[in-house]
C-alpha cells in the first residue's frame, strides 16, 4: 500500500508545481496498477476526465510507478512548472502544458476593443433559385440511389478492391442523400453556413463524444459531409437576396 497523501511532500513547493501530462499520440490514461494505487490512496474511483493533473495523489503515483504508470497508448511525464496556473493543450492525444510565463499574449488597445465589440458578422445574403435548388436535390438523390445500387451487386466473385469500392459507394450514397436533404431544407445559403459551423464545432468536441462512447459519431461525420456538399453546391445556384436588377441599374447610374 502506498502512503497516504497527507504524508507526501506537497506537489507545490515555493513557486513551482508538478503536473502530469501525456507526451505521445494516443491519450492520457493510467495503467490498471496505477489506477488501483490511486483509488487505494483516495478511496475514490479514478476518472481521467475529472481528476486534475496537479492532483497530489496522481503526481505521487506517476512518480512512484514511472513508465509503468502509463495506460494503453500513453507515455506520462511529470512536468514542473513555475507558479500555480497552467493550461494543457493536445493534438491527437499528445499534450503540451502552457503557463503565463511560457505564453505570449496579444494585447489589444482600448479603441480596437470598442470597434470589435460593435462589429457584426455580415451575412452572405445568398438565396438559391427554387428551380435550381430542386434540380440539384433531385440530382443528388439520383446519384445516391445509383451508388446504393452498386453496393447491392452480388458479392460471390468480388475482389478485395471491388469490395472496398462498394464500401466507398455506400458511404458516397449516404453523403449524397444527406446533401439532398440539407439543400432541400432551405433556400438561404446563410442557414447552411450556420448549420455547418454548428455541426463542425460538435464534431470536434471529442470529450463530449467520448462521454457518449462515440455513439452515432460515424453517422454524424457522414451527415456533416453531406451538409458541406450541400453548401458547396448551393453557392453557384444562388444570387443576392437584394434585387439584382436594381443593383445593376445603380451601378450604371454611378458610371461617370
Amino acid at each position: 500500500m502506498l502512503p497516504h497523501s497527507d504524508y507526501l511532500p506537497n506537489t507545490q513547493h515555493g513557486n513551482t508545481m508538478k503536473v502530469v501530462i501525456n507526451t505521445c499520440y494516443g491519450g492520457f490514461s493510467l495503467s490498471d496498477e496505477a489506477e488501483h494505487a490511486w483509488e487505494e490512496r483516495t478511496g475514490r474511483q479514478f476518472d481521467a476526465w475529472d481528476v486534475p493533473r496537479h492532483d497530489p495523489d496522481l503526481v505521487a503515483v506517476v512518480l512512484l510507478f514511472g513508465a509503468e504508470a502509463a495506460g494503453s497508448c500513453a507515455e506520462l511525464d511529470v512536468v514542473t512548472i513555475d507558479g500555480n496556473q497552467y493550461l494543457i493543450t493536445e493534438y491527437d492525444g499528445a499534450e503540451t502544458i502552457r503557463t503565463p510565463t511560457t505564453t505570449s499574449w496579444i494585447t489589444v488597445d482600448s479603441e480596437t476593443v470598442e470597434e470589435n465589440a460593435e462589429a457584426e458578422r455580415q451575412p452572405l445574403q445568398l438565396k438559391m433559385w427554387p428551380h435550381k435548388q430542386r434540380a440539384m436535390a433531385t440530382r443528388m438523390q439520383a446519384l445516391g440511389s445509383k451508388l446504393r445500387d452498386e453496393w447491392h451487386m452480388p458479392h460471390s466473385e468480388d475482389s478485395l478492391a471491388e469490395t472496398l469500392n462498394k464500401g466507398e459507394s455506400l458511404d458516397g450514397a449516404q453523403i449524397q442523400w444527406s446533401a439532398a436533404k440539407h439543400i432541400s431544407s432551405t433556400d438561404l445559403v446563410d442557414k447552411l453556413i450556420d448549420r455547418l459551423e454548428a455541426q463542425l464545432t460538435t464534431l470536434r468536441d471529442l470529450k463530449w463524444w467520448a462521454r457518449r462512447d462515440f455513439y452515432g459519431y460515424t453517422d454524424y461525420i457522414t451527415d456533416t459531409a453531406g451538409l458541406a456538399l450541400a453548401f458547396s453546391a448551393a453557392v453557384p445556384l444562388a444570387t443576392y437576396t437584394d434585387d439584382p436588377d436594381e443593383i445593376l441599374m445603380n451601378r450604371f447610374d454611378n458610371i461617370e
